[in-house]
């Protein structure tokens, strides 16, 4: 009885020292940790460290190779991930040490570092979105590293050149719409630069989370933060239609509709038998009320459109 009351005490004294990181057992003996809000642990070698304070979780790996690459037959970099069923919208936060002049351990290959975001559909199909640290000629190169093996071929690797980066964190998004993936980065998450897109047709439901992962003798430590995945029927969408949207990117953008209408109101000029005028009004005529009724702030162009196409129908009798 008195043992008994001592492992109680002393669990109940060491219990506000336990992490948020909860550990479980596998049916095999083997650890699983799920991570909450983040996901399941992947730790193939079983030598890297995950804690998670304050919001962020930071993973430790040792100065040993841990690649995510099929093509090389090396999978053990550490991921965290959940399952998605369909389209969403993946984001999240990379800083950390990316120790410049690291040297490779692998033969014919250069000193890699990156951590982001994963799309995992399994290890012969995935989509990778990292913040990036390459050696080339000596020369460190911090750069958005956008890569996608297909069948376990590497079919789009990261271009050092695409999109360098500054500084010691970047906030990194990756979206999927059916079998066009689309990825963007920001040096705040405010100001945002897109990638060019891939096209990659992966199973419906699927996997997504952050990998973190080297090449190289030089340790690595990440941290990740504010990581939010969204399915996209629920993420904040845009308040035009898709077809409107698609429809501004042949006549121009939205500003050339704007200055369009902005300059038949204030000229006040009568053009009875301008038709291509009206039938430019008449097409957009829909398309900006269906906008309209998603966001308020469409309705003062639909008022323009309106008042417009009263002044400029033709009088009765004409033709």
């Amino acid at each position: 009885m008195k043992t008994t009351m001592k492992r109680c005490i002393k669990f109940l004294v060491l219990m506000p020292l336990i992490g948020s990181v909860a550990t479980s057992i596998g049916a095999e003996g083997n650890k699983v940790q799920m991570i909450p809000g983040w996901g399941k642990v992947m730790d193939p070698d079983g030598d890297s460290d995950f804690s998670l304070e304050g919001g962020k979780l930071k993973v430790s790996i040792p100065g040993t190779v841990h690649g995510l690459a099929v093509e090389r037959g090396n999978m053990s970099a550490p991921r965290v991930l959940q399952e998605v069923n369909g389209d969403f919208v993946a984001q999240v936060n990379v800083s950390g040490a990316f120790l410049p002049g690291t040297t490779s351990l692998v033969s014919g290959r250069r000193a890699f570092q990156g951590a982001g975001l994963v799309l995992w559909q399994d290890s012969n199909n995935y989509v990778r979105l990292e913040r990036a640290q390459l050696v080339v000629q000596e020369q460190t190169m911090s750069y958005a590293s956008f890569e996608l093996r297909r069948n376990g071929q590497f079919e789009r690797a990261g271009n050092a050149s695409e999109h360098p980066l500054q500084g010691n964190a970047t906030s990194l998004r990756l979206e999927r719409h059916g079998d066009k993936i689309s990825a963007s980065v920001s040096p705040d998450g405010v100001q945002w630069t897109s990638l060019e897109p891939m096209v990659a047709k992966l199973t419906k439901t699927a996997r997504v989370g952050v990998v973190a992962g080297h090449n190289t003798s030089t340790p690595l430590t990440v941290e990740f933060e504010g990581f939010k995945l969204t399915p996209v029927a629920d993420a904040p969408a845009s308040s035009m239609p898709t077809d409107f949207k698609e429809w501004l990117g042949v006549i121009g953008s939205i500003t050339t509709v704007i200055a369009f209408l902005m300059y038949l109101h204030e000229r006040r000029k009568r053009l009875d038998h301008d038709t291509h005028v009206l039938g430019f009004l008449h097409g957009i005529k829909p398309m900006v009320e269906a906008a309209a009724q998603k966001d308020s702030a469409w309705r003062g162009f639909v008022e323009q459109i309106n008042d417009t196409l009263s002044r400029l129908q033709p009088p009765k009798g004409k033709s």
